[in-house]
């Protein structure tokens, strides 16, 4: 007897063309109804969503090319595979938002205004327009409300102490526009200045980051950020020209802040209102960027656990509507590490190497479509004995004795 494999091209293909589909659909409804759906019904909606979408794209090739058709059985045991992974999913989401963070914001109790003086200010705020998004932030709060501004470039220094907004008045702070983006040792210089009660900036102060260029010190990231939840610190940030929208963006996220994007120097006001006066609660799921937490490493592993779990369901939603697995085939050992590297995407390249969250999640659909979407088929090509031995009450056509198989009967991988 004689074995051949033979790829099939076709099923790849609309595997790959349907997970394609199901990561732009899918990643609308992750950005569309995060925060409006309960979390871990989302999540689970959009592995289901995946599954049904590859599952479908087998079905098409079946029907478009001339496959081996699985069985009404492998279709119902891989729709059993498909609603343990959405029950699965729904857990592991729920289990992983367990123990949330201790950093809880509340109210902010004081405005400190962090604003960037370094040398590419000079072309992207030659008016000084800063001067102006200040005091307008102070005119929308309470009479009594403290304030206090500070003003970074190589160094930080206190432009404005802590002053009622009422007393806040539209005054130049004396900005130079020269020197490099220190953002994250200003941060600590300011830390300094409350810890040593220099600054009376209440229980809950939130800092307010003004910035159009990339932090010259990211080196500092962990430790300021560390240092702001230890000191129940808040950090908005509002960034516009050439600042840096993803380290900006996770700075607000890590410390419950807020991140608003100003598209020219005329909207700074409204987007330093905007950033001040948003409330963020972090949170973190299995698809997205998990904000910074003191157990980041145990909720690494966790999400890696999770998603290898979930990843393996559709391995065996390919064994199901193919075959079984061959020891021998090299097939498995590709197979495994496509799921892997699909499982894996959501945590190194989205908290780790810092990736879009819709790139990974392509990446995810992508590598689940792989896993669905190749096969090789098994044939026996000894056709020359058709008759079963004697006595042993065989037949024809895979009756019990026979020698022959049909070709398309048997698929592996």
């Amino acid at each position: 007897m004689k074995t051949t494999f033979r790829f099939n091209p076709l099923t790849l293909v609309f595997s790959l063309l349907f997970g394609l589909a199901w990561s732009v659909l899918g990643g609308l409804l992750y950005t569309g109804l995060k925060g409006l759906l309960w979390t871990p019904l989302l999540i689970a909606l959009y592995v289901l969503g995946l599954a049904g979408f590859l599952l479908l794209a087998i079905i098409v090739s079946n029907a478009v090319g001339n496959n081996a058709k699985p069985r009404a059985e492998n279709y119902k045991k891989a729709a059993i595979v498909v609603a343990a992974l959405f029950l699965c999913t729904m857990l592991f989401e729920f289990l992983y938002e367990l123990q949330p963070s201790h950093f809880n914001i509340g109210t902010p109790t004081s405005y400190i205004f962090l604003v960037d003086d370094s040398g590419s200010m000079t072309s992207t705020d030659p008016q000084c327009t800063r001067n102006d998004a200040i005091y307008e932030v102070a005119k929308t709060c309470d009479a009594d409300f403290p304030c206090a501004v500070y003003i970074f470039a190589d160094l930080c220094h206190q432009a404005l102490p802590i002053t009622a907004a009422k007393d806040m008045k539209q005054e130049n702070y004396g900005f130079a526009s020269e020197g490099l983006t220190q953002m994250f040792s200003a941060i600590e210089f300011v830390l300094s200045d409350i810890q040593s009660g220099r600054l009376q900036a209440g229980n809950s102060p939130r800092i307010l980051i003004l910035s159009d260029g990339a932090p010259t010190d990211i080196e500092k990231y962990r430790s300021t950020v560390s240092a702001c939840r230890a000191n129940g610190i808040s950090v908005s940030t509002v960034g516009f020209g050439g600042a840096n929208p993803a380290v900006l963006q996770r700075v607000a996220e890590d410390t419950s802040g807020a991140f608003v994007w100003a598209n020219d120097i005329s909207q700074l006001s409204q987007a330093m209102s905007t950033a001040a006066t948003t409330i963020h609660t972090s949170s973190r799921d299995l698809l997205g960027y998990r904000p910074f937490t003191e157990h980041t490493v145990l909720f690494g592993i966790l999400r890696c656990l999770f998603l290898l779990i979930i990843a393996a369901g559709f391995v065996l939603i390919k064994v199901f509507m193919f075959s079984t697995f061959d020891r021998n085939n090299v097939a498995l050992i590709t197979f495994i590490a496509c799921a892997a590297l699909g499982a894996l995407a959501p945590e190194f390249f989205i908290n780790i190497f810092g990736w879009n969250g819709t790139l990974a999640r392509a990446l995810l659909c992508i590598t689940m479509a792989l896993l669905l979407g190749t096969s090789k088929e098994t044939a026996n090509t000894n056709y020359n004995n058709f008759a079963s031995p004697a006595g042993s009450g065989g037949g024809f056509g895979g009756f019990p004795g026979s020698s022959y198989s049909n070709p398309g009967d048997k698929w592996k991988f």
